[in-house]
Order: C-alpha cells, then structure tokens, then sequence
C-alpha cells in the first residue's frame, strides 16, 4: 500500500475535521489530528476494502511496541473508514531515500535496526509483516516506527528476512560506507545483530544534505536575523566571527588569532557601555562601609600637649562571624554505572551482568543506566530486566565476537542455567546492553 496515495485518503477536498478530530496539519499518511487526550495521530482515509485489508493484518492486535505503530480509534468516513493511529509519523524511509541524501552507516542503523526488533517481535507471535521503504514511518523526533496500515503480511519468518535483506540492500545504495553483510542463514535475530555490529546508531539529522545557499552563508559567518527578532544591535556585533572568516582564508590560524587578540583589546577599550538600569542604581547607592581591620592600634586624633596625660590608643574590635556548622553527610544512595568502554567486551558483559545482579530499588532506574535508549529491556518497565539477575557463577563469557561499536557475547552455561547471547554497544563513554537472547528467546 503506498503511502503516497493522497487522493483516497483525504478524497481530494480540504479537511476541517476527522472522526469528530480537529485536523492540525499534514503528514506522509495525510491528515494529522489532535484528540482530546493531547496525543497527535495519523488520520488514514481508507476504502472500505482496504481498511478491511489493514485490521485483517493481524498487526493491530499485538502487544504495544515503541517501534511499532497501533490502531487507537477507527471512525467512519464519506469515502470509507478512519484508522486513527500513534504515534503520527511526519515521513517515510522512501522519501529519506528519494532525497538523494548520503546516509551515515549509523543512520542506517537507528532507521533499520529498531524495525526489526519490532518484525521479530511479531514473528515471535506469528504475524510477518513484510518491511518496504514505504512501511517505515518516522516521527517528529527521528524514531523509525513499523507503520500498520503500509505493511503486507507473509506466511513466514523466511519472507520477512528476505524484504529485510532487500530493504537493507537498498539502504546501502544510499550509504557508500556501509560494511556488513547479511548470511544466507541468518534469521531475524542475526540480522538485528549484524546492524548494530556494524554502526553506532546516529540520529537522522545527521544524515549528509547537499550544501545550500543558505549553509554557505552560515559557514562565512554572515547570517540573517530571523524577521521576528526584534532587539537593538550594536555596529560591532558580530565582528569576531567576520574577521576570523575573512583571516582563516587569506593569512592562516596564526594571523587569526592575532586578529582576534588584537580586537578583545580594542572592545576592552572602546566597546560600547551595556549596563542595565538595574547596574546603574546599584552604582547610585551609598557603598557599604568597609569591612573593619582586624584589631590594630588606631592613634589618638589630637595632638598630644606637654604634660598632659596622653590619651590611651583606641583599639578598633572586628565583629568574630562563626560560619554555620555544616550538616551531617547524608549516605548517597547506592549507583548502578555501566562498565567503562576501555574494558574488552569480555569483561564489560561480566560486569553488566554482574551489576545487573547487584541492582536494587527500581528495576527500571537501573535499566535506564545499563541500557541503551532503545533496548527492549525498557519497554515494560523494568521487569524483563529483573530476570537478568542471575547467579554470580552463571556469568561465563565463553565466547565474544566484536564487531566496530557492538559486541556479542556468549555465557554460561551453568547448572541450572541456560547459554545466553548478550547483545552490547560500546559508547565513547562505557559498554551499554541492548538485547539479552537465550535459546528459548529473548
């Protein structure tokens, strides 16, 4: 279904109104609404026909995903039904694609990557949507969602992982330095692995645009104001950034910086008086008597006559402050910090598993500090992170496979225990989990 077909959905005329919605703007599935809850939703007109196609699916009655579109509300139009779905999506994977942009390996990852978490999510409950370009939406903030309405269902896992090695083909034609490539035997959980393996996620803005007239003035230095920006300027606003430019083409860094140290002195000397109202009465107050000396002999103001009895020096008395007494140190709470990205990914899943073991209080605060942002471990809450609490001697690393930013380790087995693959992304800062997977699942 593409998504690209306005006509059926908004039956060619102006929309004031959807399903008793007020419509607040348009999106890559047509009209965009807001319900009384506050949320933003996609609007889809569909046939009759093709809304039947959509809820026959099988996608609508799975569990929630953050990665996965769901049907909210269905209403009736003249032209046929309303699917109101969430969260509203503002593009597509196709048009990314369409635009000719230069895709980084890590914004292939963050767009790709999270959807086939969402497809093994549903094939672990036996619905197979096939993944298009089209059949990826993507929110105002950049998260890639499976869209319910784009995706047509196959009969097995088989047909998901043959459109995602098509769909991750193509992605490629878009990213000249992407390395990796899928095997004939992987399945949907190798295939998940093999994108984070092969890039650290990256957010879509930072997809490569072809540079602009605008960009090219942003990068002299020289920028328009926005219209609506209103407040007084001075003649020597902006100099610095004008300067270095002009400089940096012409002389090199060094007369730069020349430049620059040149001109902090002259905006010392001449730059213009700025002082607020407020700085101005505090300067018209009567200053605050000095802090007194500390005691000293002050001599007597007049002068001393013969024979009189001279009088006595005056000792002036500073007033003895005594700085509150400080309060007691309270114990810090007990932290949960992810292993350093220094440590070899043998010894970061150790540590991961083991600081998982030790956790205590919220299950989902310590998910927040060892997980990455779009872990599935965090989507319930914290509670399918309890169960990674394992004995101390089930944490065996017994094989490690590294791949750029992402590493997959093997543990176990242990009496009592099954062998597990812990799915880790190494940030600049520490080793971080993804993904725990066991031979029965996840």
């Amino acid at each position: 279904m593409a998504a690209s077909d306005e006509s059926e959905r908004s039956g060619g005329q102006p929309l004031e109104g959807v399903a008793g919605h007020a419509v607040v703007g348009s999106g890559a599935l047509g009209p965009v609404v807001h319900d009384g809850d506050g949320r933003f939703l996609n609007a889809l007109l569909l046939s009759q026909e093709r809304a039947e196609g959509a809820l026959g699916s099988g996608i609508e009655r799975l569990a929630p995903h953050e990665h996965r579109q769901r049907l909210v509300d269905v209403g009736v139009h003249a032209d046929g039904a309303v699917l109101l779905t969430t969260p509203a999506v503002v593009s597509t994977l196709e048009q990314v694609l369409e635009s000719g942009a230069v895709l980084p390996p890590g914004v292939v990852v963050t767009l790709l990557a999270p959807v086939v978490g969402a497809l093994r999510d549903a094939a672990a409950s036996g619905v197979h949507p096939l993944p298009g370009a089209e059949a990826i939406g993507v929110t105002e903030e950049g998260r890639p969602v499976l869209l319910l309405t784009e995706a047509p269902t196959g009969s097995t896992e088989a047909d998901v992982v043959a459109a995602v090695i098509g769909l991750l083909g193509r992605c490629r034609r878009s990213c000249p330095a992407w390395r990796g490539s899928p095997r004939d035997d992987d399945d949907l959980a190798a295939l998940e692995a093999l994108l984070y393996r092969s890039a650290a996620p990256l957010p879509l803005r930072a997809v490569h645009r072809t540079e602009t007239a605008a960009d090219r003035e942003r990068s002299s230095g020289v920028v328009e104001s926005p219209p609506a920006r209103h407040r007084r300027t001075h003649p020597l606003d902006g100099w610095r950034d004008r300067v270095r430019a002009l400089v940096v083409g012409r002389r090199g860094p060094l007369v730069t910086a020349a430049v620059v140290l040149v001109g902090a002195l002259v905006m010392t000397g001449l730059g213009p008086d700025r002082s607020t109202g407020a700085e101005t009465a505090a300067s018209t107050r009567t200053p605050a008597p000095s802090p007194v000396a500390p005691t000293r002999p002050v001599p007597a103001t007049a002068p001393a006559t013969a024979g009189a009895t001279p009088t006595p020096p005056v000792r002036a008395t500073a007033t003895q402050t005594r700085p509150p007494a400080p309060a007691p140190p309270r114990a810090a709470p007990p932290t949960v910090r992810p292993p350093s990205a220094e440590l070899g990914a043998e010894e970061a899943a150790t540590a991961l598993l083991a600081a998982a073991r030790h956790c205590g209080g919220s299950e989902s605060a310590c998910a927040e500090a060892l997980t990455t942002p779009d872990s599935p471990i965090r989507a319930d809450g914290g509670s399918a992170f309890a169960a990674l609490r394992t004995p101390a001697s089930a944490v065996i690393a017994v094989r490690v496979d590294v791949n750029g930013a992402s590493a997959v380790v093997a543990v176990g087995p242990d009496p009592g225990t099954t062998t597990a693959s812990v799915l880790m992304i190494r940030t600049e800062a520490a080793w971080l989990l993804r993904d725990v997977f066991t031979d029965g699942g996840r």
